[in-house]
């Protein structure tokens, strides 16, 4: 609807559209026979564990991506961004390996440990704070369902010994006490409720979130983030409206219903993270969980 009388027609705002029911016809018909062969599978599982290697290599060679600022990206420094070139969703893609690492019950115990710690090292290594909650999230309601406690206490040990061992360096990134990006944050959200408020019922269109800030005075001309709020279900709720919200809700309490412990994890970390992000529709994140949770 929005996409045609709200707005003036753009192709930009279409072929966003298009991309994005691509990706979810993936899940509605997955094409199960390629994405199950063990090639396939196992050449994600080598890519995962590559990306993971060189952003190793960026984190202790690469650690200053402040050049970027120039070009209006976010400036990290002394963070692991990896190939992504972002903290908090290369942590979440991680995260979400490390919980199909931890249900995959065809590697065997050491092996699992081989690979669990450089992944959860990688994690603590980009500071991102969301990642964290996610992770203590997931745990609990693994430690909840398996009804063993000391899955939730582990991580949290763990996630507390981190904090405490990650290096302080230079940089505001590296502060995990930081109040800047949470202030920010707050900022962004309440933005996003001003416009939900303006168009409640049908949204203001999938990709017409730039001219919508246009008209409130929020957009920022260098910005790339202009598309979006700094929360997925923000981002839906203004863009949708509260029917396709709704909808999108329900479908989503009723696949969770149904998947096996390893998806209902991995769609519980995307949808924590996405309180904090924009996961739910990085592509990346999608394609990761279309390939994991297959």
């Amino acid at each position: 609807y929005n996409l045609i009388f709200n707005y003036s027609f753009s192709l930009k705002s279409l072929l966003y559209l298009l991309r994005l029911t691509i990706f979810v016809s993936f899940f509605i018909f997955p094409p199960q026979t390629y994405i199950k062969n063990k090639i396939t599978k196992k050449f994600f599982f080598l890519t995962i564990m590559a990306n993971i290697g060189f952003s190793y290599l960026q984190y202790f060679f690469w650690p200053d991506s402040t050049i970027f600022k120039s070009l209006h990206w976010d400036p990290h420094l002394n963070r692991l961004i990896g190939t992504f070139f972002d903290p908090t969703f290369t942590a979440l893609i991680y995260l979400l390996f490390l919980i199909f690492l931890f249900f995959n019950s065809s590697l065997s115990n050491k092996t699992k440990t081989f690979l669990i710690i450089p992944t959860y090292l990688a994690i603590s290594l980009s500071y991102s704070r969301s990642t964290m909650l996610t992770l203590l999230a997931v745990s609990a309601y693994t430690s909840k369902q398996l009804k063993k406690g000391h899955i939730f206490i582990f991580s949290l040990i763990l996630i507390l010994i981190s904090l405490i061992l990650l290096p302080k360096t230079t940089g505001e990134g590296t502060n995990l006490q930081r109040t800047s990006t949470i202030l920010a944050k707050i900022r962004n959200y309440q933005q996003a409720i001003h416009l939900f408020i303006k168009q409640p019922i049908l949204g203001h269109g999938y990709n017409f979130l730039p001219q919508a800030k246009q008209q409130s005075n929020y957009y920022q001309p260098q910005s790339h983030s202009n598309s979006a709020f700094d929360s997925s279900l923000l981002t839906i709720l203004t863009s949708t409206g509260l029917v396709s919200f709704s909808l999108f809700l329900i479908a989503i309490i009723k696949e969770f219903k149904q998947d096996s412990l390893l998806k209902k994890n991995l769609y519980l970390a995307i949808f924590v993270h996405s309180l904090f992000a924009n996961s739910m529709l990085y592509p990346w994140v999608i394609i990761s969980l279309l390939f994991l949770s297959t």
